[in-house]
């Protein structure tokens, strides 16, 4: 087993990580969408389907963010996969500067999303917003 795999299995690092952020969902069985495979296989242990296209998810989750240019459309393509109305969550560590608080909210205005939140929880700061449908 490689180190990563050993830290995954006790629960360490970007696994806390993505578990704390599927625990940010409410019931049990929602269908989520993510790009991110720590929170994929967290979404599964915690009884949740995890998101294929076309369907449209009722949340996406977002472990963190590259920096640059990526993150915009890292962020499009989870809106893309929400339905109108569901919670886009993104989960950055508290305390990094790239990308920041303001950076996240801003990207999530960005992409439409509105009834924006922050807090922080555990050394994780999750921002997150509604998701709407761009306009045709």
């Amino acid at each position: 087993m490689t180190l990563a795999g050993i830290i995954e299995a006790l629960g360490l690092g970007s696994a806390r990580d993505a578990r704390e952020l599927v625990g940010r969902l409410d019931g049990a069985g929602r269908l989520v969408a993510t790009l991110d495979d720590p929170v994929a296989r967290a979404l599964v242990r915690a009884g949740h389907r995890v998101a294929a296209a076309p369907e449209l998810a009722d949340a996406a989750l977002a472990l963190g963010l590259p920096s640059g240019g990526e993150a915009l459309p890292r962020l499009q393509r989870l809106r893309d996969a929400t339905r109108a109305g569901g919670r886009l969550v993104v989960a950055t560590p508290s305390g990094t500067r790239d990308p920041d608080r303001a950076k996240v909210a801003g990207l999530l205005l960005r992409i439409g999303c509105t009834a924006l939140h922050q807090d922080g929880d555990g050394g994780i700061v999750f921002s997150s917003g509604q998701v709407r449908r761009p306009a045709a």
